[in-house]
């Protein structure tokens, strides 16, 4: 289907600008927590808002949620997106400074 497709090049994207992102951020940490209790760090936050500006600029999504903000919001000013589209925009950021593999789950 070519809008699963689209939503999966989206996604794609976004995760390689997360990529991006990650090699230039400096790992603080923000001051807040998510939802569940973790503390966010500056990387958590840029992933995060990656994510959420490429659901709001994808033709094919309606709405969004993320691990640090798990209200389902609307990402679709159009109106004709079809999908809803859940991520953890960095998995694993507690260990980003030790160098280990860490992750965006959708």
């Amino acid at each position: 289907d070519e809008q699963v497709r689209a939503v999966m090049k989206d996604m794609l994207d976004a995760c390689a600008d997360i990529t991006e992102a990650l090699r230039t951020a400096l790992v603080t940490v923000e001051g807040s927590a998510n939802t569940f209790g973790d503390a966010q760090l500056s990387v958590d936050v840029i992933a995060d808002n990656l994510m959420w500006e490429a659901c709001k600029n994808s033709p094919v999504i309606r709405e969004g949620a993320s691990e640090e903000d798990p209200e389902v919001r609307d990402t679709d000013t159009d109106g004709e997106g079809e999908f809803t589209v859940c991520w953890d925009p960095l998995d694993g950021s507690s260990i980003v400074d030790n160098n280990w593999a860490l992750g965006t789950m959708i």
